[in-house]
């Protein structure tokens, strides 16, 4: 069955520099598995992530998602953030789909409507074997949850905490991405990056792709000139 409109248009939301080569984490079984299962080599009914705002769950979705549709997989990135906007119809129909990756699961807390139609949805994936991954930031048990049953639903496969980055990862983190795009930077601007910018690794990829963009139309080395310059504070 072929994706609704609303589908096709939350699956849009796939942003092209999440992949697994750029994510830098100290948690290489979880990274391990999910490397697998968008490559068709092993299959995990189900996977929860969870941890704070900004520790990596929707990079590792969407790098999941983007795997799986490279590797001929029909995998699809719905994040209840803007189901929300939509109604529960679009968790409908999924069955088709070899992965699916939902992100955002705590928004739909204490919403009977929202949680009745997760509820159902892991259900009936599970019925049909496609791998759900999901993604919170808060773990699923009995004090998130009106309903009881998506509380057992949820946590039904393996569940990893995602921690924030450290201050020395997080400066490898950021020499990662920088890598990936061509860039070389000084420790000294990296330092400047997050003693003056919000930490949070969306943002700091943001200002990377600002720097580089200007760093390409000026001719100019990426500096902290440049940066004061694309990103004033």
């Amino acid at each position: 069955m072929a994706l609704s409109s609303t589908q096709q248009l939350l699956n849009l939301n796939l942003v092209p520099e999440y992949t697994f080569a750029n994510f830098f984490s100290d948690a290489p079984v979880l990274l391990a598995l999910l490397k697998n299962i968008a490559a068709n080599q092993y299959h995990e009914p189900q996977v929860v992530l969870w941890g704070s705002a900004a520790s990596g769950k929707t990079h590792l979705l969407q790098a999941t998602c983007q795997t799986a549709l490279n590797s001929q997989q029909r995998a699809i990135y719905l994040p209840l953030a803007e189901c929300l906007q939509h109604d529960p119809s679009c968790l409908e129909d999924l069955h088709t789909m070899d992965i699916v990756c939902l992100d955002d699961l705590h928004l739909i807390a204490q919403q009977p409507i929202w949680e009745r139609a997760v509820f159902d949805l892991i259900n009936q994936l599970r019925a049909q074997h496609t791998c759900l991954v999901i993604a919170s930031q808060k773990m699923p048990n009995e004090n998130l949850f009106q309903l009881a049953d998506l509380t057992s639903r949820s946590v039904w496969g393996p569940v990893y905490k995602l921690e924030s980055l450290d201050e020395e990862n997080l400066m490898r983190a950021i020499h990662l991405q920088a890598h990936t795009r061509g860039l070389v930077l000084s420790e000294e601007l990296v330092v400047y990056m997050l003693t003056h910018y919000p930490r949070d690794m969306k943002n700091l990829v943001t200002i990377l792709k600002q720097l580089s963009q200007a760093s390409l139309r000026e001719q100019r080395k990426i500096t902290i000139p440049l940066l004061k310059q694309v990103c004033p504070l």
